[in-house]
């Protein structure tokens, strides 16, 4: 079944780039992601870096910079807000069709957008993504990749019990984002989340068989992935996939013990539990 969109083929579509950014982000790994975004073999139309909250001088100094690369659209939301909510509201402003997900520390592959636009304008996909390559001072330093399956039907598998997506690689038609409802308020999980119910609503997955992003892991990341705080996010969002009849009952209490074991080890282990489990 082709996709709604498929009458876009034989024209180029508009491209937006949505980027959150909080007060945490190093200016400097800002400037090399939007740098990234605007020397790609296909350019984006506009953009979109949306602050989660206030951030200092030296953010706005880099904002300034990259207005020089390409068209930058800033909005300033005035409290923090989590990364879902803040690329929502990104997402909404937009003025393409076409939607790309980028983190502000993370560095694209220089033929990304190119890439997936081919797949995308070929009418069969509503959203497209790749694998990832964790890196912790440069591009390829840890030689660690995350990859997640190409086919849809393989990616509705996939999706029981791991986010089927990763989400920095993300490109998705707008009309698909909105049908299914776009990001929720969750602080994590908020991809995984959001293309669960993509997939309820209809929408067809594919994933390129390639690296799109190089992404800012080591240590940081692990740390990220830990505490128990995460756990009610986590348990809400498996039991709406169980009451959306999308897991079972059994699934559902494997995928949340899981989860909070993976949260309460210490950052070592949780990092071996990750290379040796979840990355291949």
């Amino acid at each position: 079944m082709n996709s709604p969109n498929s009458e876009l083929k034989d024209t180029p579509p508009r491209l937006s780039v949505v980027m959150a950014s909080y007060f945490g982000d190093s200016p400097d790994w800002l400037m090399s992601a939007g740098e990234s975004v605007f020397t790609q073999t296909r350019k984006p139309d506009e953009l979109i870096i949306v602050l989660d909250g206030e951030v200092d001088f030296e953010h706005h100094k880099v904002l300034k910079r990259l207005s020089l690369l390409g068209k930058v659209v800033v909005i300033q939301l005035p409290k923090n807000v989590g990364p879902g909510l803040a690329r929502h509201r990104g997402i909404l402003a937009s003025s393409s069709e076409v939607i790309a997900i980028m983190d502000a520390d993370d560095i694209c592959r220089q033929d990304r957008f190119e890439s997936q636009l081919a797949i995308l304008s070929a009418g069969s996909f509503d959203i497209v993504g790749g694998w990832i390559s964790e890196f912790e001072f440069f591009p390829k330093d840890m030689d660690e990749l995350r990859k997640v399956p190409e086919k849809h039907e393989e990616i509705l598998v996939f999706a029981k019990k791991r986010t089927p997506m990763n989400n920095v690689t993300a490109m998705f038609f707008k009309t698909a984002y909105l049908k299914a409802g776009g990001y929720g308020d969750m602080r994590a999980n908020e991809d995984y989340d959001l293309y669960v119910r993509m997939i309820l609503t209809g929408a067809r997955f594919h994933n390129i068989q390639k690296v799109l992003v190089d992404v800012r892991g080591g240590a940081n990341m692990s740390s990220r992935r830990g505490g128990l705080a995460q756990v009610p996010d986590d348990t809400r969002m498996f039991f709406t996939m169980y009451r959306n009849n999308f897991i079972g009952l059994f699934q559902t209490i494997f995928n949340i013990v899981v989860r909070i074991f993976t949260r309460i080890l210490p950052n070592n282990l949780r990092k071996r539990f990750y290379q040796s489990f979840l990355r291949d």
